[in-house]
């Protein structure tokens, strides 16, 4: 069975609601999380890596995470 985060209802049969509950707490912390991931994928292009091997890709995605922090920092000096 694939473990998934979020409750699905399906056809005919209503979501119950404890587990309305629980799709709305996680979908708040979920979104926190996923915001920053998305900045980088859409904008950004960073879908795909564009180095062979792992250590330049580590270095690369360190150098533009620190990149995207400081850009997020000087926005909120403001």
């Amino acid at each position: 069975m694939k473990a998934r985060l979020l409750h699905e209802a399906r056809r005919n049969k209503p979501l119950r609601p404890w587990r309305t509950a629980f799709n709305k707490a996680v979908s708040r912390i979920w979104a926190a999380v996923e915001r920053p991931f998305a900045a980088m994928k859409g904008p950004y292009a960073m879908a795909r890596l564009r180095y062979r091997g792992l250590a330049c890709n580590d270095g690369h995605m360190q150098l533009f995470a620190c990149a995207c922090n400081l850009r997020t920092a000087s926005g909120l000096t403001r």
